[in-house]
């Protein structure tokens, strides 16, 4: 049986050379075809491609984020949509999720290069086979012992070479370097004498991280003021980064775009430390794309807004409401969670408070910081989306659920997606400042150790 490899670019065609090598081992009666290895010489290409389409019963197109668009693949994937009704078709993702499939190819089934989706190829394509296809003990077997061969050439795929950008410039000679995300005007969203964790730059924050007893500088704060003027290759100089979800004013002008995504995907893998800042009602209600960038470490912003524990009025969102994390039990007799032992960023961390928060959704393996605890989570019901995916203000009336002590506002993803870095995420970048709540709390010893942690200081 014929099953057609489709790729287009040097990372896709590592991908489809390893499928290429790798399917037969699993299932003998297969035979895998893909152009330019299996083209004869002096053979015209046109008419071998053409034939070898139309005896395929099973297409693979290898796709990665740097041929989403490719003309080739485009006229490979339609050739075989053609044959779909006697054809098994589906995409085969490294290095990009379903999400980021767009147009024609969003509608074949998706197949990410991981074991498990791998795995439920090989059974498509022995089901393909029919009276010849192998019983199903035998095929996990064969499965399992040729796996580790593929996960291996599929780690050794080159890595995507992103076009130059404007360099961002390196953090001085020695220096530890935070790049915080300034491109979404967070500092001018909304006017508070607090300001927020964006202003760490500023050197009357005196904060212990930052400053030598000398006083000194020790850290080198820079701000990144164009995300689409973005050079990856300097993303090595630095070894912590800030990214906060985008005022709404600014629409897609600041979103994040996926050149960006990518780069900071492979800086964390290199071992980078990624903040990550969301906002109350998330992206869809700012028009953001955060989670585009968050759901690549398994987190995602949640379009809710937490509010304190006797909230109880749903005619108005908690928006400018103090809201505590404390490590002794509240006035409902649950322990909110600050547990030093979950994470040291919450080290000598007694009492929170944070403004303005979502909470976050996290795949299996996340390590939850900071959960809900007393506090309240309101929800939204009647949002109304626009044909964009897009929430508009208007009344907004909410529910409030009361049973969410256990959903976090602070987490760190699994390590199996950031490999050698780490992602936190909280649900808002708004719990540094001057107010009194500020003050009364251990918010500088927290962000104090979030420098720690961004530095690398603390894994």
């Amino acid at each position: 049986m014929k099953v057609f490899i489709s790729w287009s670019g040097e990372r896709s065609k590592a991908v489809a050379n390893a499928l290429h090598d790798w399917i037969p081992y699993v299932i003998n009666a297969v035979q895998p075809w893909m152009s330019e290895v299996d083209i004869d010489k002096g053979a015209r290409w046109y008419i071998e491609l053409a034939n070898q389409l139309e005896d395929a019963q099973v297409g693979i197109i290898c796709l990665t984020p740097d041929n989403l668009n490719a003309p080739y693949i485009l006229f490979e994937a339609g050739a075989l949509s053609k044959k779909l009704e006697k054809t098994y078709v589906c995409t085969y993702l490294f290095g990009v999720g379903p999400e980021d499939i767009t147009g024609p190819l969003e509608h074949f089934q998706h197949t990410k290069a991981d074991k498990n989706d791998t795995r439920k190829l090989i059974y498509t394509i022995n089901k393909a086979l029919q009276e010849q296809a192998l019983k199903e003990e035998l095929l996990k077997t064969a499965f399992e012992k040729w796996w580790p061969d593929l996960e291996e050439k599929l780690d050794n795929v080159p890595d995507v070479q992103m076009p130059p950008g404007k360099p961002i410039g390196n953090p001085n000679q020695g220096k530890p370097g935070i790049l915080i995300d300034l491109s979404h005007n967070q500092l001018k969203w909304p006017q508070t004498k607090a300001g927020s964790i964006f202003e760490l730059m500023k050197p009357e924050r005196k904060l212990v991280s930052l400053i030598h007893p000398s006083g000194d500088m020790i850290w080198d704060i820079q701000e990144l003021k164009d995300d689409n003027q973005f050079s990856s290759e300097d993303l090595v100089n630095w070894k912590g980064m800030i990214f906060g979800i985008t005022k709404a004013e600014e629409r897609i002008s600041h979103r994040i775009n996926q050149n960006v995504c990518n780069a900071i995907v492979r800086w964390v893998h290199q071992g980078g430390h990624l903040l990550l800042l969301g906002y109350e009602l998330g992206d869809k209600h700012h028009k953001a794309n955060l989670n585009q960038l968050a759901q690549k470490f398994g987190l995602w912003f949640n379009s809710d807004i937490v509010g304190p524990e006797d909230w109880n009025n749903p005619k108005f969102k908690p928006y400018l409401q103090d809201i505590q994390f404390n490590a002794e039990a509240g006035t409902s007799n649950i322990i909110t969670d600050i547990d030093p032992n979950r994470h040291r960023i919450l080290n000598e961390v007694r009492k929170l408070t944070f403004r303005k928060t979502c909470t976050l959704n996290a795949e299996a393996g996340t390590s939850n910081i900071i959960t809900v605890g007393n506090n309240r989570v309101c929800k939204w019901p009647t949002a109304i989306y626009n044909e964009e995916g897009w929430t508009d203000s208007g009344m907004q009336i909410f529910d409030i659920i009361t049973q969410a002590s256990w959903v976090p506002v602070v987490a760190e993803a699994p390590r199996s997606l950031t490999r050698k870095g780490s992602v936190i995420a909280i649900g808002t970048w708004d719990f540094f400042g001057n107010d009194e709540c500020f003050k009364n709390a251990d918010n500088y010893r927290f962000v104090n150790n979030l420098l720690g942690w961004l530095a690398g200081e603390l894994d």
